[in-house]
């Protein structure tokens, strides 16, 4: 195994304006066996790091940037192939909004009232399919 590049690999990429909502994602996350994680709090952010890293797996906030998820979503798939698994991190229950995230080409929604193992089987059940 090369470990430089195992450990330049990141597989998931937070984007939240939240630190403690970016760190409490992480933390879920990187429990997993051998899941790397990036952060970052903007839009911009977000781009480049799934322009360089390519991961598996897009975890962004509906409130984030100026239109939302909608334009991370957007640009993320301009990026072309391969695509990750876009989900986007909501904090209402309101069925509206996982058509709204549908529509913007996000894959689903995870919710950040969610318990750690709903989140789990959330990420695992969009990632897989």
């Amino acid at each position: 195994i090369d470990m430089e590049a195992e450990m330049a690999r990141i597989d998931a990429v937070i984007a939240d304006q939240h630190h403690l909502v970016r760190a409490g994602f992480s933390l879920i996350l990187q429990s997993l066996d051998g899941v790397n994680v990036a952060e970052t709090d903007s839009v911009a952010g977000a781009v480049d790091l799934v322009a360089k890293h390519r991961p598996k797996l897009v975890l962004v906030s509906a409130g984030l940037g100026e239109s939302g998820d909608f334009e991370l979503t957007r640009r993320i798939r301009q990026l072309g192939d391969p695509q990750p698994c876009i989900l986007v991190m909501v904090g209402s229950r309101d069925g509206d909004v996982a058509e709204l995230v549908t529509r913007s080409g996000a894959d689903g929604t995870v919710a950040k009232y969610a318990t750690p193992e709903e989140i789990v089987a959330s990420i695992r059940g969009a990632v897989a399919a």
